[in-house]
């Protein structure tokens, strides 16, 4: 076994496999165990993006079960809560196998009982922070990790007795150089391309309000539209169904997935005219970096407002419209793509736009080396 096993675990997978990706590329001799879960959401059989990108890969998955740290107090939450110690257990079995020597986490409900077996059993924990206002889970882990590493240095929520740096956020090596693929090349290339996309699991509320706008939509736009995994694919049954009834032509200039492989985010990012969205983290990173107009619909229940807060982002950069969940449908989402064609061409980076940094991946994998002194 080797000498150098490192766990990484966490619910924001988007930064961890940047991480993953720089110390595969940099280090030899590493041994990378991703501890995650199986699945995208409690009580849903859909596979978790994690599950399906590492299943097959050289990296160790190693599943856990483990509750959610609810603000909201329900007969779900608490059963959730019951799921924790369970998760602990797991992950004390996992490093008394494994042995690693550190253990780098990227916040999420997942990550709580791996850091906190770590601290019980004297592995040093490393966390990173993607959102403007530091998680649940990272409050709790930042108390006793020997580093919390933060994307923007105005985090909120920050204990004072966190020892703190500023990285930025790791984008993946598919989005900073994206491969070319096929997966744009349909329909009328004189038509400008629209990236519709609810996140790995998918949103219920976006894919509702496309189907019923897609008669206008598609009058002058191509669609590539990724419904996502959760809800038994439920609208991606619903929409193959109206996309079978289309004509010729229109069908042609629709492109409908339950899944996009995260290697081809990039290259769809980058060939798109809109993308229509949620504004996790990540995804507004990713925005910036390819300066691309978007319509974000924050999900309404994420802690502290995040997405809000990210939304603004890209909205004071004037490449978005947002549109708060009550008020979107196929109205709102119609003139909201009329006033983005209005919209002057801007030249948007990560770095002149909001303290994200292009080699973020790089600082962070020097901190890891650094913690571990390889």
């Amino acid at each position: 076994m080797s000498s150098y096993t490192i766990f990484i675990c966490g619910g924001h997978y988007a930064p961890a496999i940047a991480v993953i990706e720089k110390l595969q590329k940099e280090v030899a001799g590493l041994r990378l165990i991703y501890i995650g879960r199986r699945f995208s959401f409690e009580g849903d059989n859909s596979l978790s993006i994690e599950y399906r990108h590492l299943r097959d890969s050289p990296i160790t998955f190693l599943p856990i079960i483990s509750g959610r740290l609810s603000r909201i107090v329900s007969l779900s939450s608490a059963l959730s809560l019951l799921k924790i110690p369970f998760g602990f257990l797991q992950s004390l079995f996992y490093i008394i196998k494994y042995r690693p020597v550190l253990v780098v986490s990227f916040g999420g409900y997942i990550a709580l009982p791996v850091a906190v077996a770590a601290k019980i059993t004297a592995v040093p924990v490393i966390t990173h922070e993607q959102t403007k206002v530091l998680g649940l889970t990272n409050r709790i882990i930042s108390r006793f990790a020997r580093l919390t590493c933060l994307t923007y240095g105005s985090t909120e929520k920050v204990p004072r007795s966190a020892k703190t740096e500023v990285t930025g956020l790791p984008l993946r090596e598919s989005i900073i150089k994206p491969r070319p693929s096929s997966i744009t090349g349909f329909g009328d290339p004189r038509k400008p391309l629209i990236y519709i996309t609810g996140g790995s699991a998918g949103s219920s509320s976006i894919n509702k309000v496309v189907l019923n706008s897609l008669p206008e939509l598609l009058k002058n736009y191509r669609l590539l539209h990724v419904t996502g995994t959760a809800d038994d694919c439920f609208y991606y049954k619903r929409l193959s169904q109206y996309r079978s009834r289309l004509e010729t032509k229109q069908r042609e200039n629709y492109k409908l997935l339950d899944y996009l492989d995260y290697k081809n985010v990039g290259d769809v990012l980058k060939k798109a005219r809109l993308v229509i969205s949620r504004s996790g983290a990540n995804s507004i990173a990713e925005l910036l970096y390819f300066g691309k107009y978007a319509i974000l619909i924050p999900l309404p229940w994420a802690g502290d407002y995040e997405q809000q807060k990210n939304a603004q982002i890209l909205k004071e950069a004037g490449l978005a419209v947002v549109i708060d969940q009550n008020d979107f449908n196929n109205t709102t989402l119609l003139e909201a793509v009329r006033k983005i064609e209005k919209f002057k061409k801007k030249t948007v980076t990560l770095k002149n736009s909001s303290g994200l940094e292009l080699q973020a991946a790089s600082v962070l994998t020097g901190k890891i080396m650094e913690l571990i002194g390889f």
